[in-house]
């Protein structure tokens, strides 16, 4: 009993100190949450969430950045729904794991899926890689698809990390024979692959054109009214995730 008044008269104490700093230091105190605020809300820190599929009007409907283990959740959904034949890449904005990565491009053609890319959507660099697997693609006027660089780290023997950027690598790198294997197993043109690596470094993105999906035959077909992509509207999809 004496060992429980005694924490009580401990605990009321604190409280009246807390009370009183926090009384002298309010306007500070609250002027420095402000700033916390805006300095989170001005950052604009990315929205990446790890990728998932789910069904909505007998479609697949996926979004999230694509990780170890996406593969496999893909593989489930095609397996347990296989009279679903259309993939919505929603918002797609790129990958972290190349196998896996790979591993869905080539289950997305093996499964014969049409891969769209809707009006509000966006692919980027892997989730590009996404799109061009399906059998029949679909692009609406206003979607974004963004292309990039690839990068490559490794770690010296002596703990320092190195990396170097697909623009900047010699041509007889290997990583260049397997980007285009893979595009070779697709049916796209080498050429999408060269411009992908020009068009932006791996800390950029190329929002491609109407015409330049066309041209490399991205689409199987481009619906809807004529609306190019607006650069800085793609930028705030990533950042912002879906609408």
């Amino acid at each position: 009993m004496r060992h429980a008044l005694a924490a009580a008269v401990v605990i009321a104490k604190a409280g009246r100190r807390l009370r009183k700093f926090v009384t002298k230091w309010r306007w500070p105190l609250a002027v420095l949450a402000l700033i916390v605020i805006i300095s989170g809300v001005s950052s604009r820190e990315p929205y990446y969430p790890p990728f998932q599929v789910g069904i909505y009007d007998g479609k697949f409907i996926a979004t999230g950045v694509i990780q170890s283990g996406s593969a496999s959740t893909l593989r489930t959904m095609v397996n347990w729904y296989p009279r679903i034949r259309t993939l919505v890449l929603l918002r797609v904005p790129g990958s972290i794991d190349f196998d896996n990565n790979w591993a869905m491009v080539r289950l997305i053609r093996e499964a014969g899926l049409t891969t769209v890319v809707p009006a509000h959507g966006l692919v980027a660099s892997g989730g590009t890689d996404l799109f061009i697997a399906g059998t029949e693609r679909r692009m609406e006027q206003g979607a974004c698809i963004g292309v990039h660089s690839w990068e490559e780290g490794y770690w010296s023997p002596f703990g320092t990390l190195f990396s170097h950027e697909g623009r900047d690598a010699d041509p007889d790198d290997p990583n260049h024979a397997r980007y285009l294997r893979e595009l070779r197993r697709l049916g796209m043109p080498s050429a999408f692959y060269w411009f992908a690596l020009k068009a932006a470094p791996h800390d950029g993105m190329h929002w491609m054109s109407v015409a330049e999906v066309e041209r490399f035959k991205l689409a199987t077909s481009v619906q809807g009214v004529a609306k190019e992509p607006d650069d800085n509207d793609c930028q705030n999809r990533i950042f912002w995730g879906p609408d």
